[in-house]
């Protein structure tokens, strides 16, 4: 048995006067946590079903698999909901979780930076959310000091973040609480910008690589049915250049309709608020909802991304700068990271929102003075181009 404290603050502060209780996780997570082998149960047992030996050895293996994977899950989660607690005092905010590798986590509440709440569908279904504290920490064990509460009711996430970010409910003073600023929403005409981002295609790619694993683990050939077989047959007949034509076209519309699902659930109901007690507050989502508050003191500033296929069109990506909410290297490619303010769209929205959210007359991008690259710069950029571009293009014509 280990036990690691993680105390990220003079160990020498004085304990905080008022002792507030212990709270636990909602019991439902064991269910949540349980439910992501529904999503890849569902196909193997239709598979199952469909094929002609109803008790194949390598279907009912993996369901077994799946099965004994669900079990220790479950157990797993059991004991986590057991063993974790959670409090927020007057200056710290404590997690103790852990059985046989026991971790005791406190973060001053001054250190508090942002609050990620994050709620997937069935989070939703069971009304839980997952809250994650941001502190601006960036070293070699981050993910290690991070503090992640995942499974806790929908209002007890919610009361969670505005405590974290000093909203407490007795600092109004008997008031009626004033009201956000809405700073920004979501325009259903940037969608056109959707299908310019090569995301969705690789999660197209990435699907229908899962569902040949899963086929070929069962031991059953989709050419063997006659449609496939049929389309095949038609391929081969036609000149290479009309069946590469056909097929380009095909991957096109699958990856633009991709595209307009994908951006209809990650930035559906997407608005941005100034909070009156200091505070930016994003939300966005569909399916699955997420909300984001981080303090104006800790914002640095925006980042407008433009790349080449956007800038055709004078479009961008705007993300927020601020401590707490992790870089770029953080967030997987393509992937939608907390800071980011808006999906892509036009460069003029972009530079109204970017003056919104810092709170200026007009957009600081606009009115910054830019110098280009020196010769040497140039020219070792040009070199790499002309050199790593024909590469790639040869590697592709082979493949």
């Amino acid at each position: 048995m280990s036990v690691r404290t993680s105390v990220l603050d003079a160990p020498d502060k004085q304990p905080p006067t008022a002792e507030q209780p212990w709270q636990r996780l909602h019991p439902r997570m064991i269910v949540v946590s349980v439910s992501w082998l529904v999503g890849p149960a569902v196909p193997l047992l239709g598979a199952i079903l469909v094929a002609r030996d109803l008790l194949n050895s390598h279907g009912l293996i993996v369901l077994g698999s799946y099965i004994v994977v669900a079990g220790v899950q479950a157990g797993h989660e059991w004991v986590r909901y057991r063993t974790t607690r959670f409090r927020i005092t007057d200056s710290q905010v404590e997690l103790h979780s852990g059985l046989l590798f026991r971790t005791d986590k406190s973060i001053p509440r001054d250190r508090v930076r942002s609050a990620d709440l994050t709620a997937n569908p069935v989070h939703r279904l069971f009304g839980l959310a997952a809250v994650k504290v941001g502190t601006g920490e960036h070293t070699a064990r981050s993910e290690d000091e991070e503090l992640v509460l995942d499974g806790i009711s929908r209002e007890q996430a919610v009361q969670f973040r505005a405590l974290l970010l000093g909203r407490g409910a007795g600092d109004t003073g008997g008031e009626a609480p004033a009201l956000p600023v809405p700073l920004a929403r979501m325009r259903w005409s940037w969608a056109r910008y959707a299908p310019l981002t090569v995301t969705t295609f690789a999660g197209v790619l990435a699907v229908v690589t899962g569902v040949s694993k899963l086929l070929d683990t069962l031991g059953l050939d989709v050419t063997d049915s006659g449609t496939a077989r049929g389309v095949w047959d038609w391929l081969s007949a036609v000149p290479l250049a009309v069946a590469v034509a056909v097929v380009t076209l095909v991957l096109l519309a699958v990856g633009v309709a991709g595209s307009l699902v994908a951006f209809t659930e990650a930035w559906y109901g997407h608005r941005i608020e100034r909070e009156p007690e200091g505070a930016l507050h994003i939300s966005r989502g569909l399916l699955t909802s997420r909300s984001v508050s981080v303090a104006e003191r800790r914002i640095c500033g925006v980042e407008l991304s433009r790349p080449l296929p956007l800038r055709l069109l004078a479009a961008g990506r705007l993300s927020l700068l601020a401590t707490g909410l992790g870089g770029r290297g953080t967030q997987f490619p393509g992937t939608l990271g907390p800071a980011q303010l808006i999906p892509a769209a036009p460069l003029n929205s972009a530079h109204q929102i970017t003056a919104d959210v810092l709170d200026e007359a007009a957009s600081p991008i606009t009115q910054a003075v830019l110098r280009g690259h020196p010769r040497p710069a140039l020219r070792r950029r040009l070199v790499r181009g002309c050199l790593l571009a024909p590469a790639g293009a040869a590697a592709l014509a082979g493949a």
